[in-house]
């Protein structure tokens, strides 16, 4: 779609007529505001709208003693961070497009099991489960974000202003009597006369 500014570079971010909201209430830029819910004049991303406060809720209710068996803690934290994992991959190399109530309904999914997982790490800093499922989804969310990268056109650089060569800018000889559908002047001279010049 002309216009676009997905399909226009990646300057027209930067070049942008639109105020950018700050960062800790949305890290989308103006051309994504639509993955934005609107409160007042300000953009909040819509996933981390309804993730961090259950997952807050869910620490909370957890250190509190309120919480799934700690037997079923390896099964759900790696589990329950799968659906929103796959869909990071799948946006972002361009298989899937944006999905409001898909985006809604993976952070209520992957919410309850990192705020238990942060609950596990306030209890013990150096939980094994807690560290190796930031880690290995940390590297595995990264991967397709480089790979994007790679896929996005540069920005093409400003057309250079040519300057006008003495020649081009010489006048213009004025178009044949023939193509005004006058006959020339010297239609009537024979050869001979035309070469003379009489």
């Amino acid at each position: 779609m002309p216009g676009n500014p997905k399909e226009t570079g990646r300057r027209c971010r930067w070049e942008s007529v639109e105020p950018r909201t700050p960062l800790w209430l949305s890290h989308h830029w103006p051309d994504e505001y639509d993955r934005c819910i609107h409160v007042g004049r300000r953009h909040i991303c819509r996933r981390c709208a309804v993730f961090y406060p259950v997952c807050f809720a869910t620490m909370a209710l957890a250190l509190a003693g309120v919480r799934w068996p700690v037997r079923f803690d390896p099964w759900l934290l790696w589990l329950m961070s799968v659906p929103v994992v796959l869909e990071w991959w799948m946006e972002h190399l361009g298989v899937w497009r944006y999905s409001a109530r898909r985006s809604v309904v993976t952070a209520l999914l992957v919410a309850p099991a990192v705020g238990v997982g942060l609950a596990r790490y306030l209890e013990h800093p150096g939980d094994r489960l807690w560290w190796a499922v930031v880690l290995t989804y940390g590297v595995i969310c990264l991967v397709p974000m480089l790979i994007s990268h790679r896929r996005s056109p540069a920005a093409p650089p400003p057309a250079p202003t040519a300057t006008p060569t003495p020649r081009e800018t010489a006048t213009v000889p004025p178009p044949r009597a023939a193509a005004t559908g006058a006959p020339p002047a010297d239609a009537g001279r024979r050869p001979a006369e035309r070469t003379t010049g009489r």
